[in-house]
């Protein structure tokens, strides 16, 4: 494990009824009496949209380590929000934060995307070709095709990925993802109202949403069978059907 104590930003475990802390430590959030560290605020030197590394044990925020717990810090006049869902959460390809459950603890470890392509190895992970500002993230490869979303607010919605190499979210099979322009998380709260979740292969696995119009394919147009997908899904854990 890496980070030094005497390099990290203390967050302070206020026993007073002031926020005159040690003017040495450029970062802390504070304790509000109750040993509430759900509920963090920060100081005027803080950054807003910011993510922060914290070791629980002693509440330092750390540089680089593993095995930590995420805080994300909005504005100064809001409480911090402990992040509790294991997934990426990205800054730019220098700074992306990756979090897994190990029990009922969410673990979270800072990285850099090193990956430059969409294969069998980097499905569920995050890639970025080279000398590109683009991040995409890899959710299958079929032979020769390869399917993948690229990290923008115009592909924000819901897809599925298969099972990979790293597995952060734990999946068995399939999973259902949550994929924001800065953010790729579980959606374990994901209800249509139907049976199964369907999707489109001919759109990189996102999931379909009502009033969609279906592949079709031929002359006169027939559904495309091929390219729609059945999945069951409980919790963002799913099957194919």
């Amino acid at each position: 494990m890496s980070g030094h104590i005497n390099n990290n930003k203390k967050i302070v475990n206020n026993n007073n009824n002031n926020n005159n802390y040690n003017n040495n430590n450029k970062r802390f959030l504070y304790n509000n009496n109750n040993n509430n560290y759900n509920n963090k605020k920060i100081d005027n030197n803080s950054n807003n949209n910011s993510y922060y590394l914290v070791n629980k044990a002693n509440m330092y925020a750390i540089t680089n380590s593993d095995n930590m717990t995420l805080y994300y810090c909005n504005n100064e006049k809001v409480a911090c929000e402990e992040v509790i869902e294991p997934g990426y959460y990205i800054v730019n390809k220098e700074i992306v934060f990756k979090c897994r459950m190990n029990g009922l603890v969410n673990q979270c470890s800072k990285f850099k995307i090193e990956e430059n392509e969409c294969t069998e190895d980097t499905i569920g992970k995050l890639y970025s070709a080279t000398q590109s500002s683009i991040i995409s993230l890899c959710l299958n490869v079929e032979g020769t095709i390869k399917s993948f979303v690229d990290l923008n607010k115009a592909n924000s919605g819901d897809y599925i990925v298969s099972r990979g190499e790293d597995n952060i979210f734990g999946l068995v099979n399939y999973g259902l993802l949550r994929v924001e322009d800065k953010k790729i998380t579980l959606d374990a709260e994901y209800n249509n109202g139907l049976k199964y979740v369907f999707v489109n292969k001919l759109k990189n696995y996102r999931v379909m949403v009502k009033g969609e119009t279906c592949p079709m394919t031929g002359s006169p147009n027939i559904l495309d069978r091929m390219n729609i997908l059945e999945f069951m899904c409980s919790k963002g854990l799913c099957t194919m059907q």
